[in-house]
This record gives C-alpha cells, structure tokens and sequence, in this order.
C-alpha cells in the first residue's frame, strides 16, 4: 500500500514529508516537561509527536537487567499521564503516538485512538506481539534497526496477513549512527522489495541524513527532540533542540520544493528564454522557388524561428515552394 491516513493527514508518495518528533524518555519523567516539548515540537514544524508506553514490570527483567530496569522505571509514564498528553497534543493540533513495549501498553493507546503504532526495534521479531498490535485498526510504523533482511522480510509478511497499512522504518540502532554505517541506499531497497511506504528512524548527528533520506523516497522521517542536549537520560544528547529541528523542518520542506513531483514540464521562466536559446532553419543563401533544399543551402541559427531546428527532416530534399533571401527564416507554408 502505497498511502495511508494518520489522523487528518494522508501520507503518500505524493505527500510531503511526515516528520516526527521523538520525545521519547526526554521528558524525564515530568509532565510539564512532556507538555512543554509538545508545544514546542509543534511550534518547531513537526508534524507529530512520539513518547514510548510501557510497564516496566511487563517487559525488563528486574534483576538480569537492572540497570536498564531501572532507568525505564524512573521515567515511566502512568497510563493516566499518557491520557492527559494525547488530551494535550490533540488541542495543540499535533498527531501524539508512542511505541507500546507490552500488550496492556498497546490497549491503552488503542482506547485512546492513537492515529498510528509505532512498532520499535527491538519488537520487531517478537511477532506474537506485532501481530496483536497489527490486528487492530490502525496504521503502523514498523522500525528495523537490530535486524537483518530476512528477519525484516517475515514480519512483514506476518502483518501483511492482517493489516496492509504499514510505513517501513529503514534503522541502524547505533546511538549516536555514524556516517560510515549509515548505508542510506538501504531505503532504495526497501522501496524496491516490498510494497509499502519508507521512512527513516534516524538517530545521527544534525540534518544532512535526514535530507538524503528524502531525497532517497523515505516519506516519513522521525528525529530525537529535546530541550536540552545536556539534559540527564539516555537520549538527550542524540537528539535535535528547538533550534536544530526547526532548521531540519525547514530544509526538509526546501528539499520537497526543490525534488518537486516526478514530472518534466516547462517553468514560465524557462518558456520566456527557450526561443532565444533554440535554433530555427534559416536560409544559407538565396534559394528560388521550385529549387531543392539541400544542407549547403540552410543554416541553423538561433533564435528559434517559425521552423525549429527540430524539424528539418520536413525540408530537406523538398523543392522551396517560393523564394528566399539570405538568412531569411524559412517556414512551414
């Protein structure tokens, strides 16, 4: 499926570029702060805006992950929070996701009319959960990164069984992705072998990926967002401020200015000059009525004349049905 509908917006590869700011952990845990970046990523140019519910208790294991188990702890959202952010960025009049990380997680945004599913990474494999998430009747944004091609390949045939309405995520999940690693041409391939939309989950170093991503096809690009670079957690210093993402909003919508449609066709300023830059067929030397056209008795010249230079087969060897002078410009009649 090559469209798909996020809330007011379709997405198409037609469409502009459905760009994402990824809270994710960066609120830290404070609400307020959740509620600031929203605005702010709006404000920024963001088409929408991205959290991550979970349960702790539901998807780390406490002991053999500590560590992991308890930064997520700190900065997890009660399901009451989630409720009043959706509630916020619905009045700001941007489109609120997450990626869901169990299955009371996935009901939740469910309830709550979440216009879009964010499959992360790391679920990608665990296809008994991305098969509950794709049976329900929303479009899903599915991440690749951690995985190989053949990996990729079976889960989207599993959620093809139930829901067709799915961007695919080219990922590395290197924090932050390095140049040499990136391998963009990834998204060609992705728009190559399977059927769906592209989109790029994109966790380098300023803009300039995010640009050849576009460029590449990918029709939705999702960024870190932050208020801080410096901020405390794991992805603050990942991640675009206010200032970095509005440049990236901005030079995204110049680059769709720029690649316009998939289409050749005349600007009106190319109309104005093209008939002083083309060549029309122009009279060498007298040539009298009835006499043969040969090339030693035509020139082309600029600028283009009643006859293009394109035409000159409809001359030559033809007898001139009236006189012409010197550099005089012939014509059809």
């Amino acid at each position: 499926m090559r469209s798909i509908k996020i809330g007011n917006r379709v997405v198409s590869e037609a469409s502009r570029t459905f760009l994402v700011a990824e809270i994710g952990l960066n609120h830290n845990g404070n609400i307020s702060l959740a509620k600031r970046m929203i605005r702010e990523a709006r404000r920024a140019g963001a088409d929408a805006v991205k959290f991550q519910v979970y349960r702790t208790d539901s998807f780390i294991h406490p002991v053999r992950a500590r560590e992991q188990f308890c930064l997520l702890k700190k900065y997890e959202l009660p399901f009451e929070a989630v409720k009043d952010l959706k509630r916020f960025a619905d009045r700001e009049g941007v489109i609120f996701f997450a990626s869901a990380f169990d299955f009371e997680s996935v009901d939740l945004l469910y309830r709550l009319k979440a216009p879009v599913m964010k499959v992360a990474s790391g679920e990608m494999s665990n296809l008994a959960f991305v098969r509950y998430i794709a049976g329900k009747e929303w479009p899903l944004f599915i991440s690749t990164g951690l995985h190989d091609l053949s990996e990729i390949e079976r889960t989207v045939r599993e959620v093809e069984k139930v829901n067709k309405a799915l961007v695919l995520f080219y990922c590395l999940s290197e924090y932050p992705l390095v140049y040499e690693h990136a391998g963009l041409n990834g998204i060609t391939l992705f728009r190559e072998r399977f059927r769906h939309l592209t989109g790029f989950s994109d966790h380098s170093d300023g803009d300039l990926l995010d640009i050849m991503a576009v460029c590449l096809g990918a029709r939705v690009i999702e960024k870190h967002f932050t208020l801080d670079r410096k901020g405390p957690g794991p992805d603050h210093s990942i991640s675009l401020d206010v200032r970095q993402f509005k440049d990236l909003a901005r030079h995204i919508r110049i680059t769709e200015l720029i690649l316009g449609q998939k289409e050749k066709r005349l600007t009106g300023r190319e109309k104005a000059i093209r008939k002083n830059a083309r060549k029309g067929i122009y009279a060498a030397r007298a040539i009298r009525k009835g006499e043969k056209i040969t090339w030693s008795k035509i020139k082309l010249l600029r600028p283009e004349a009643a006859a293009p230079a394109s035409e000159i087969s409809r001359f030559l060897n033809k007898k001139a049905r009236r006189s012409f002078s010197v550099n005089e410009p012939l014509s059809f009649s």
